[in-house]
């Protein structure tokens, strides 16, 4: 089983771009997209290519990075806050490294992170993926920040069936040795 069919219908039942992310071994702590459904594309967050690979690569900007670094040892989040911001972030990305680090204490007891216009225009919700007690990844949702602060019944239910979804994933990778992240 691959985690496409999941984001399908997370993207559906959020009506956003459902990403799942996992953590990149290449080049220090990063991460890497690999799969992507729901009612927006990658094209729709306004972005190039060149543009979006150093935003979507970096733990340091939205909550699907934070949602990754509230997981990983304390030397490894240290490592990633040392790195400068990618050019192109939104406007609501958390600049200061003790911002981040009181974040994650909040991300580790909640479940998740939220952010607000770290790409410009979207608002998003992520969780993480475990292996066990291992980080895989993390599972986000990207909607049109209008959208997501409109209504906060809609934001709470958002919030819930991206948590489902990564526990989902969570189980899914333990039982498979995390070989379902494939596509």
């Amino acid at each position: 089983m691959t985690a496409h069919p999941i984001l399908e219908q997370l993207g559906t039942d959020t009506r956003s771009l459902a990403v799942l992310s996992v953590l990149s071994p290449y080049g220090g702590p990063g991460r890497h997209l690999v799969a992507h459904a729901g009612r927006y594309t990658l094209g729709s967050l306004g972005l190039s290519a060149d543009e979006l690979m150093p935003l979507a690569a970096s733990l340091r900007v939205g909550p699907s990075g934070r949602a990754m670094l509230a997981h990983l040892p304390e030397h490894l989040c240290e490592t990633v806050l040392e790195q400068p911001i990618p050019e192109g972030a939104g406007p609501g990305v958390l600049r200061r490294p003790d911002t981040v680090l009181r974040e994650l204490e909040t991300i580790r007891a909640q479940g998740y992170a939220l952010g607000r216009e770290e790409l410009a225009g979207w608002d998003a919700v992520a969780a993480p993926v475990l292996w066990s007690d291992v980080l895989v990844g993390s599972v986000s949702v990207l909607v049109p920040s209008a959208l997501m602060r409109a209504d906060t019944t809609e934001k709470k239910r958002t919030i819930n069936q991206t948590v489902g979804a990564a526990a989902y994933l969570s189980d899914l990778a333990a039982a498979s040795g995390a070989g379902l992240l494939a596509g």
